[in-house]
C-alpha cells in the first residue's frame, strides 16, 4: 500500500489522503483537535487532560483508538487499537515514523525535508489506524515547526 498526503494548501496541516481507491482527509483544529473524514464517516481527534499527550479517536457512537506519548522527552507514541497495541516511532535522523504492531509495518515520511507533503507506505491492519498515526505524526511535524520559528527574530 501506497498513500499520497498532500496538504490543502501551502500553509496548511489539513491533508487530503489518496491512493488506489483510497481517499480520507485529516483536519487539524485549534486546541490540538482535529478530524479524519474516512468512507464517509467522520471520526475526532480530541486531546485528554492538560498536561499529557494523551488522544482519542472518537467515531460516531465510541472510542476507536487512544495515542499517548510514552514520556515528555520521548518521540514514541503508544497507539492501542482494536485492543491491540501499536508504537508510533520518530527517526532520530528524519522527521519520518514508523507504525510497527500485529499485522503492521507503515512508514509515514515527508517527500523531502523541505515540504510538508508526504507518503505512507507498507502494510496495515487497518487503514483508520494508519489514518490515525498520520494525524499524529502532522501533528508532531506541526509543533516541530512551530518550535522552530518561536526563536526568529523578525529584525
Amino acid at each position: 500500500m501506497t498513500l499520497h498526503c498532500n496538504p490543502k494548501g501551502i500553509c496548511s496541516y489539513d491533508y487530503l489522503i489518496t491512493g488506489d481507491s483510497f481517499h480520507a482527509t485529516t483536519t487539524s483544529k485549534a486546541a490540538r483537535k482535529g478530524s479524519i473524514i474516512h468512507e464517509d464517516l467522520e471520526y475526532s481527534v480530541t486531546r485528554e487532560g492538560l498536561l499529557n499527550d494523551k488522544w482519542l479517536l472518537i467515531g460516531p457512537s465510541s472510542t476507536v483508538a487512544i495515542a499517548s506519548k510514552k514520556s515528555v522527552f520521548s518521540r514514541t507514541y503508544c497507539l492501542t487499537f482494536d485492543d491491540q497495541e501499536f508504537t508510533l516511532t520518530q527517526s532520530l535522523i528524519s522527521r519520518s515514523m514508523n507504525l510497527t504492531g500485529p499485522n503492521t509495518d507503515v512508514t509515514i515520511e515527508a517527500v523531502h525535508a523541505f515540504t510538508r507533503r508526504a507518503t505512507i507506505s507498507g502494510a496495515s491492519s487497518s487503514p483508520l489506524l494508519t489514518l490515525f498515526a498520520f494525524w499524529i505524526t502532522a501533528l508532531t511535524w506541526q509543533r516541530n515547526a512551530a518550535n522552530s520559528s518561536a526563536g526568529v527574530s523578525a529584525n
